[in-house]
């Protein structure tokens, strides 16, 4: 039943979704978090709060990790997954503005929030097994090829244009094409996960993706900017968040790109969470 209602809208894109993942002190250590749900008849009732959480104040329905009465006290499986929908009663979003200027981020505040039953995912206690899946994906998604080869020849086309890049850094090119290198790399490996990765998901391999597509993001950036050289500092107006941005140049948005790719070391799980995953795998 869940697949006959929520597939068909998703392949539509007649959902917006956010992620409730992400607590106030339960951050890299997801599982600490406190945001809880208790059955009641045919609902349960959930309290809590969940922050970061990117383009709530637009989405339709919140996928989300909540503590519930353990099933299973030997393996402390006490975390469900639910599919709530944010024009539920009880839930207030609040805006967290970004260094950006942007508005992607906000504050998710539950308060006796009454969810289906039949929104609940797989059983309860199931919560862990289905989240760590997820990430697995998400940071498999995260390997963002395409964009990082764009940035990259953005910053070779600015630094030919612009003489002051050139006179500061000669050898800015030559960076570019190493960066270039590495996203080649970038792109061989996640082909390879793709190609050998069974549906449980490689929780070794997808933080190593994690982490080198997160530095070469950062990279490219900073290329860019240095590659845009003054032309970071023009002022100019610019929306909010996703808005439409009427009037920027390519020096402005590489610096709105820059600030904002400086969270890129730490959605998705922190590198330095992904790279213990990375040596307890080499380690077994």
């Amino acid at each position: 039943a869940q697949k006959d209602y929520f597939l068909p809208r998703i392949k539509r894109t007649e959902l917006w979704w956010c992620q409730g993942f992400s607590e106030p002190g339960s951050g890299s250590d997801l599982f600490s978090l406190k945001t809880a749900a208790v059955r009641d008849g045919d609902d349960y009732v959930v309290n809590g709060q969940k922050i970061w959480t990117s383009r709530a104040h637009w989405a339709d329905t919140m996928f989300a990790i909540v503590r519930t009465p353990e099933s299973d006290t030997e393996t402390r499986k006490s975390f469900s997954f639910f599919l709530i929908d944010m024009d539920t009663p009880g839930i207030d979003v609040r805006p967290i503005h970004s260094i950006d200027n942007g508005h992607h981020l906000n504050e998710v505040f539950f308060e006796d929030v009454r969810v289906p039953a039949d929104r609940l995912i797989g059983r309860e206690g199931q919560g862990q097994d289905i989240t760590r899946f997820l990430l697995t994906m998400e940071r498999y998604s995260l390997a963002v090829v395409d964009a990082i080869r764009k940035r990259l020849d953005a910053a070779e086309a600015a630094a030919l244009e612009n003489q002051c890049a050139k006179n500061l850094n000669t050898d800015i090119v030559t960076q570019i094409n190493a960066a270039r290198i590495d996203a080649s790399a970038l792109e061989t490996t996640l082909a390879r996960a793709y190609a050998t990765d069974s549906n449980s998901g490689n929780h070794a391999l997808a933080a190593s993706l994690k982490v080198m597509s997160s530095k070469l993001e950062q990279r490219s950036t900073e290329l860019l900017v240095e590659a845009c050289g003054y032309d970071v500092f023009e002022l100019g107006p610019f929306e909010d968040g996703m808005g439409e941005i009427h009037s920027h140049s390519r020096g402005q948005m590489a610096m709105i790109d820059y600030i904002f790719l400086r969270a890129a070391s730490i959605y998705g799980g922190a590198n330095e969470v992904q790279k213990n995953i990375i040596f307890r795998s080499l380690n077994r």
